[in-house]
């Protein structure tokens, strides 16, 4: 590999991952925090201080930037940051693995709905970018027993109900119908 001319250095940094939108920037994360670059002029057009991030995604419009430190007990280690002004847009604790927190917050396309995962059984879902309090939470649980002999049954099953992954998927215009939205979600 050749290293072009140019663009900055950062000497220790371990991740870096451009944006979706045709790779236009770049996201470098080393001790001091993220650094966004603009390919085309090869500068820094963005830093957020944050020490200590250990993994980061792109949302897909770029609006935000994911990352996720190493968790401490009552540290929000999982921030969502404005990719344009670096501010910090909301902060949450995630107990997982740190590779796994940026991969928990999900966004649709356009960008309207965000999706959030807490713990294993726990979805969030947030609307318009509004991240003072959740749209809706759907919850992953054990349906309940039958009734038998028309009683409710003692329910003394342990439930271990979990989601294993959710996804914005884009409804095709020729199955919309009536509809006006523009996406399904899916958790399994």
């Amino acid at each position: 590999m050749v290293k072009e001319q140019g663009y900055p250095e950062y000497p220790g940094s371990e991740l870096a991952k451009f944006s979706p939108i045709a790779g236009k920037s770049l996201a470098v994360v080393d001790h001091f925090g993220i650094h966004i670059v603009d390919i085309a002029s090869k500068q820094e057009r963005l830093f957020i201080e944050q020490r200590g991030i250990l993994a980061l995604e792109w949302s897909p419009k770029e609006s935000f930037v994911i990352s996720c430190e190493k968790q401490k007990e009552g540290f929000k280690n999982l921030q969502v940051w404005d990719a344009n002004t670096g501010k910090l847009v909301i902060d949450f604790e995630f107990k997982n693995t740190v590779e796994e927190g940026p991969k928990s917050v999900k966004f649709d396309e356009e960008e309207k709905f965000c999706a959030r995962q807490i713990g294993k059984n726990i979805i969030e879902v947030y609307e318009n970018n509004d991240f003072s309090k959740p749209k809706m939470q759907i919850k992953a649980k054990l349906p309940p027993l039958p009734k038998k002999d028309g009683e409710v049954q003692e329910d003394t099953r342990v439930d271990n109900s979990k989601f294993d992954g959710f996804i914005f998927c884009p409804i095709p215009a020729d199955m919309k119908g009536n509809s006006n939205a523009a996406y399904y979600f899916m958790a399994w």
